[in-house]
């Protein structure tokens, strides 16, 4: 299962809180999300925003899964303009409802397409399929922020959030993680 993960987004704001985005599927009460169904248009598209421990404490705190947190390199005005181009994507979707689909419209695919024109991303990539691998390709095009000459293992090592066996809330995941950016200088952001 390595080849596959949720991939979500987070909105720092100068007020020091986080929206976060993540795109799923509405599914029919009673009805079990499943990669086959997944490519036959059964489930409708959603963008859920809430705050970030609402989404991120779900994945650690209550399903216990491995949680990731890294920081796109991107400068501020490429990303305003990327939030607000999902702002106006999640409105679109009141007319132009969108169907989930396994390989195309998937948690991640739904995020990169939205990105692309702000990430510099024009051609095909097979990462958004096998969404697990994502960081790694992301970190090999420059896309996250690391340290001067931090390796992608150390970088993914001092993202690693945990996956709520340590018994630590939200807030506190996100203190040491931002502790972690504090102590060292990171690379410069492109603009």
């Amino acid at each position: 299962m390595e080849f596959v993960a949720h991939t979500m987004l987070s909105f720092g704001f100068e007020d020091g809180k986080h929206l976060a985005l993540s795109v799923e599927t509405r599914l029919p009460e009673g009805v079990e999300q499943g990669s086959v169904p997944g490519l036959y248009k059964q489930f409708n598209v959603i963008y859920i925003l809430a705050d970030e421990e609402d989404l991120f404490a779900l994945r650690t705190n209550y399903r216990k899964e491995d949680m990731y947190l890294y920081r796109i390199n991107i400068g501020r005005e490429s990303l305003k303009k990327a939030f607000l181009g999902f702002a106006e994507k999640i409105n679109s979707l009141h007319e132009r409802p969108r169907y989930y689909h396994t390989v195309t419209a998937n948690c991640t695919t739904e995020l990169v397409d939205t990105f692309k024109s702000y990430l510099g991303v024009r051609r095909w990539q097979w990462t958004p399929v096998f969404n697990g691998m994502c960081d790694q390709n992301a970190y090999d095009r420059g896309e996250l922020l690391h340290l001067p000459g931090e390796s992608f293992r150390e970088l993914k090592k001092r993202s690693f959030l945990g996956h709520g066996g340590n018994g630590e809330d939200w807030p506190a995941l996100r203190r040491r993680w931002e502790e972690g950016w504090r102590t060292f200088a990171s690379a410069p952001v492109k603009e």
